[in-house]
C-alpha cells in the first residue's frame, strides 16, 4: 500500500481532485476492483457518498432493482412552480 507522501497516492489524489471517475482511477491504477479503489481512496472524494461508491461493485441485478425502487419512491413526489417559487407536492 503506497504511503501518503508516495508519488502513486500523489497521482491518485490529484486525479481525484481533478474530478475524474473512480471507474478511470482504478484503470489508472490496475487495481483489481473498484472496491480496492474506494476503500484506499474514498475518502478524498468531494461529498462522496461511501455507500453509493459502493454499490458500484454489486452485480447489476442487485444495482437495478435498488435504483427501481428509488424511483417508484420519488415518483410519488413532483415540484409544483407556483408564483416563481418551487415547492415540492405528493401525487396520490
Amino acid at each position: 500500500m503506497p504511503g501518503a507522501g508516495s508519488p502513486r497516492h500523489t497521482f491518485c489524489s490529484r486525479l481525484i481532485a481533478n474530478g475524474e471517475s473512480l471507474a478511470y482511477i482504478k484503470e489508472q491504477m490496475g487495481h483489481s476492483s473498484i472496491q480496492v479503489t474506494v476503500d484506499l481512496y474514498g475518502h478524498l472524494v468531494p461529498g462522496s457518498n461511501k455507500q453509493a461508491v459502493d454499490r458500484l461493485d454489486e452485480p447489476v441485478e442487485t444495482a437495478n432493482a435498488e435504483a427501481e425502487s428509488a424511483t417508484i419512491r420519488n415518483q410519488g413526489w413532483a415540484m409544483v412552480r407556483q408564483n416563481g417559487s418551487s415547492a415540492a407536492k405528493l401525487l396520490i
